[in-house]
């Protein structure tokens, strides 16, 4: 008799938001590194503010928490299974979307078409280990908010 697989992968709602957390810090930490590294190292023009180092934590949180609370709306009409992989699908999308933005010349098609196949790929790894990588999201969002916190209203690390 084969042994039983693990029972079908859900994630409760708040584990949405915990994720939809990690993936906009994630992102932001993506966006906001290399604009201070521009800024500091290379001595480049900064065509933006340095309140810019908090403020794109801040949107892209309340951008992935609203796509998190479309996804938990959407749940009962969702196998839990499906619902996972759209939460990770469209969470990885958002974050590959805001590096790939970043790229200059290349065409927003192109761009688009890259952070759609990298958010495909991202969700095919994570979706398995879903548990795992829920309790690492848990554990790194309050480190992040904390880090995000610390700087948010200093421009000095």
């Amino acid at each position: 008799m084969p042994a039983a697989g693990p029972g079908p992968v859900t994630l409760p709602a708040s584990g949405l938001f915990v994720l939809a957390a990690w993936f906009g810090f994630a992102g932001s930490a993506a966006e906001v590194v290399p604009r201070l590294l521009q800024i500091s190292l290379l001595h480049g023009i900064q065509y933006y503010g340095v309140a810019a180092v908090w403020m794109i934590p801040v949107v892209n949180l309340a951008l992935f928490c609203s796509a998190a609370a479309l996804i938990a709306g959407l749940r009962p009409l969702l196998a839990p299974p499906l619902a996972v992989r759209a939460a990770l699908l469209t969470f990885a999308f958002l974050m590959w979307l805001s590096v790939t933005l970043l790229l200059p010349r290349l065409h927003w098609i192109a761009e688009t078409v890259l952070a759609v196949g990298l958010a495909m790929q991202t969700a095919r790894v994570l979706e398995p280990r879903i548990a795992g990588f829920r309790r690492l999201a848990a554990r790194s969002v309050p480190v992040m908010a904390a880090r995000l916190t610390k700087n948010g209203g200093s421009t000095s690390s």
